[in-house]
């Protein structure tokens, strides 16, 4: 019986919401870090895994937009991780 690989990951970041305006999209960028572990099991060793620490950190960008259903709200319309190449794993 095959074994699903298990990713598990962590964010942690904060974003200042900007004044509302009610014109167009507005984008806010913030900092954010992650761990996590990445569990893959061996191609030919049943009942095993390989665990990998994972752990970096890079930029996202939040896209908001005026709220329809709140006067005065944002409501976000996408967020993009850019990632900081170096985040290195260990085999556990």
């Amino acid at each position: 019986m095959p074994q699903d690989a298990l990713l598990d990951l962590n964010f942690d970041g904060t974003i200042v919401l900007p004044e509302f305006t009610d014109t167009d999209i507005v984008e806010v960028t913030a900092p954010f870090t992650f761990s996590g572990s990445l569990k893959v099991p061996p191609r030919h060793e049943s009942g095993t895994s390989n665990v990998f620490d994972l752990h970096g950190s890079g930029v996202a960008t939040v896209t908001l937009e005026p709220n329809p259903f709140i006067t005065g709200g944002w409501l976000v319309g996408s967020v993009t991780y850019d990632f900081v190449p170096g985040g290195a794993s260990s085999e556990r």
